[in-house]
C-alpha cells in the first residue's frame, strides 16, 4: 500500500488526487493505472467526494464545539454543539488517553481511542 495513503488511514485527514486531463503519458496508458488507483482506494473504506461536498464536510466539522468534558470513574462525559444535521461521513473524537489507561486489562495499547460521533449532544464514553 503506498505510504500516503497508509497514513491518511493510520492518523485520518484528507488525500486529494488532482487528474489533469492532459499528462506527459498518452491517454490510452491512463485506463489501467486509473482502475487500479480506485480498487486500491475502495479497500480502505474511504469517502469519494466532490469538491463542493468535502467543503460542506468540512463547514460542518468546523462548527462543533466542546462545552464541557468531565470523568467520573471511568467514563468520559462530553457535551458538544453542533450546527450539523446530517452527518455523513460521520465525525471521529479521537480521546488520547493516559499512560495508565493504555494497556494491561482493556487497553488497545495505541494510546487512544476513536469513537464514533452521531450528532448526540450529551455522549458517555467507557474508558475501559
Amino acid at each position: 500500500m503506498n505510504s500516503m495513503f497508509l497514513d491518511a488511514s493510520v492518523y485520518g485527514g484528507v488525500l486529494t488526487i488532482l487528474w489533469h486531463c492532459r499528462s506527459i503519458a498518452p491517454e490510452r496508458l491512463w485506463g489501467d493505472f486509473y482502475i487500479s488507483l480506485l480498487s486500491e482506494l475502495k479497500k480502505l473504506n474511504v469517502w469519494f467526494a466532490t469538491a463542493s461536498q468535502a467543503a460542506a464536510w468540512f463547514r460542518m466539522r468546523r462548527s462543533i464545539t466542546f462545552e464541557s468534558a468531565t470523568f467520573q470513574g471511568n467514563k468520559l462525559y462530553l457535551r458538544l454543539k453542533s450546527g450539523a444535521v446530517a452527518i455523513d461521513p460521520k465525525f471521529i473524537i479521537r480521546i488520547h488517553l493516559p499512560e495508565t489507561m493504555r494497556t494491561g486489562s482493556g487497553g488497545n495499547g495505541k494510546g487512544y481511542m476513536d469513537v464514533t460521533w452521531q450528532g448526540a449532544k450529551d455522549i458517555e464514553i467507557p474508558l475501559n
